[in-house]
C-alpha cells in the first residue's frame, strides 16, 4: 500500500510540476511587461534553477539582464539560448546588439574550433549525433559493395568522420573544457592569486575557454589563444 501511494506521489510531481513552473514563468513575464526587471528576474533565475533550462527561458534572463544594462551577463544568457533556439532572429538581433554595446570584435568570439564544427550553430548536439550514426551506417553498408560507388564511399566516410570529430568536440568541451564568458572587465593572472602578476585584462563579453578552477579562480585560454588566471567571480559558464 505504501509503496503504491509512493509511486502515486512521484507521478503527481511530474505532472503538476510543469503547472508550477508555468505558474512562476508567467509571472515573471507580468513583471518583465511592467518594467520591474530585477524582480522577474529573480523569478527567472528561480525558475532556471528548479527546472530543466529552456531556450525561452534563458532568452528572457538574457532580456532581463539587457534592460537593467548588463551586456555582459546578458551576453552570457543569450549565448545559452543559442543552444536551443538556432534561427530566431529577436535572439540574433539581441545578441548583435550585445556585441555592439561591449564593443566587441564578433570574430573574436570564436573559437578555431567553432570555425571548424560550425553545424552546432545551425542544429542540436541530438540532431548532430543522429546524423553522424545515419552517415557511418551508409558508409560501411557502402563497403559492401567492393568495386562500386567508389565517389560515395568518400563523401560518406568524410562526413561520417567530421560528424563524429564534431560529436566529440561538443562532448569536450560541455563536459572537460568548459565555455565561459567575462561577465565583467577582469584581470589576467600569471596565477590563483592576486598577489601573482597581472599578464593582461579581458574585456566584459569576451569569450574563454575554462580548464579548471581553484582557490576562487579559473585557468582560461582566450580566443586569440592566451592562457592566465581569472577570478571566479567575473566569469559566467555558458
Amino acid at each position: 500500500m505504501f509503496r503504491k501511494f509512493f509511486y502515486l506521489l512521484v507521478l503527481s510531481g511530474f505532472i503538476l510540476s510543469p503547472f508550477c513552473a508555468s505558474a512562476d514563468f508567467d509571472r515573471a513575464v507580468k513583471l518583465y511587461n511592467e518594467n520591474q526587471y530585477e524582480k522577474a528576474l529573480e523569478l527567472f533565475q528561480a525558475e532556471a534553477d528548479n527546472y530543466n533550462l529552456t531556450g525561452e527561458l534563458a532568452f528572457n534572463i538574457g532580456n532581463c539582464f539587457f534592460k537593467l544594462e548588463k551586456y555582459g551577463h546578458a551576453f552570457q544568457w543569450y549565448k545559452k539560448a543559442e543552444k536551443y533556439l538556432f534561427f530566431d532572429p529577436d535572439l540574433k538581433f539581441n545578441m548583435d546588439v550585445c556585441i555592439a554595446k561591449l564593443s566587441m570584435c564578433e570574430n573574436n568570439q570564436r573559437f578555431f574550433t567553432d570555425k571548424v564544427f560550425f553545424l552546432r550553430t545551425y542544429f542540436s548536439e541530438f540532431f548532430i549525433n543522429i546524423l553522424s550514426l545515419v552517415f557511418f551506417a551508409l558508409f560501411v553498408l557502402l563497403l559492401l559493395f567492393k568495386k562500386k560507388f567508389f565517389v560515395f564511399k568518400i563523401i560518406t566516410g568524410l562526413l561520417s568522420f567530421y560528424l563524429i570529430l564534431s560529436c566529440i568536440n561538443y562532448f569536450l568541451e560541455y563536459n572537460i573544457c568548459k565555455k565561459g564568458i567575462v561577465i565583467t572587465e577582469s584581470k589576467i593572472y600569471s596565477a590563483h592569486s592576486e598577489k601573482a602578476s597581472i599578464l593582461f585584462s579581458l574585456a566584459e563579453g569576451s569569450l574563454v575557454k575554462i580548464y579548471k578552477c581553484e582557490d576562487g579562480f579559473c585557468k582560461i585560454l582566450t580566443s586569440d589563444g592566451k592562457p592566465g588566471w581569472i577570478d571566479s567571480s567575473g566569469l559566467g559558464v555558458i
